[in-house]
């Protein structure tokens, strides 16, 4: 048959005595009292464990989280693949365009028509680049700098000995 732990309310309602049959109380106090305390230091360190893996599972899913947004806005990532298949299509349609004009003007086969798609590079398609640079390198900037503050913000609990002493000798005189 298993031992069962004993329960805080067994230790402070003193039904369970750690040396019963000593002949001395003194010995029977001193026994319960070691007993408590090494029964409370052991559960605050039991609590202690499980609130430090509960945060690193917490810290592990943010960094997460923050890696892929990073990693979306970092060159080659995710962000603006879009707008560059927009670029590229208002070119097609820019230059099919300009040819149709050209064409039903007469100067199909003049020099104007290879510099369609350098004008349309030059007007548009180079802007929108450089916007869409400017807000990924913003983007990217923003997430790096919340990882840098999540990180800093990072710290190492280590057992508040005072409060657990404290807690001890408070159990121990209840």
């Amino acid at each position: 048959m298993a031992t069962q732990k004993p329960t805080v309310e067994q230790f402070t309602t003193r039904e369970l005595s750690p040396i019963s049959g000593r002949a001395s109380s003194f010995f029977d106090q001193a026994g319960y009292d070691r007993a408590l305390n090494e029964y409370n230091q052991s559960q605050v360190e039991a609590m202690e464990k499980e609130s430090t893996e509960k945060n690193k599972v917490r810290e592990d899913e943010i960094r997460g989280i923050l890696d892929q947004i990073i990693g979306m806005y970092q060159p080659g990532g995710g962000f603006g693949k879009g707008m560059e298949g927009q670029i590229e299509r208002g070119r097609t349609q820019s230059v099919a365009s300009g040819m149709q004009g050209l064409v039903s003007s007469g100067l199909s086969n003049t020099t104007q028509a290879a510099g369609l798609g350098k004008k349309y590079e030059e007007e548009v398609a180079m802007p929108a680049r450089m916007k869409l640079e400017d807000i990924r390198y913003g983007a990217l900037s923003q997430a790096m700098g919340q990882k840098a503050s999540f990180v800093e913000r990072i710290e190492d609990m280590l057992p508040d000995y005072g409060l657990v002493a404290q807690l001890l000798s408070k159990a121990a005189g209840a």
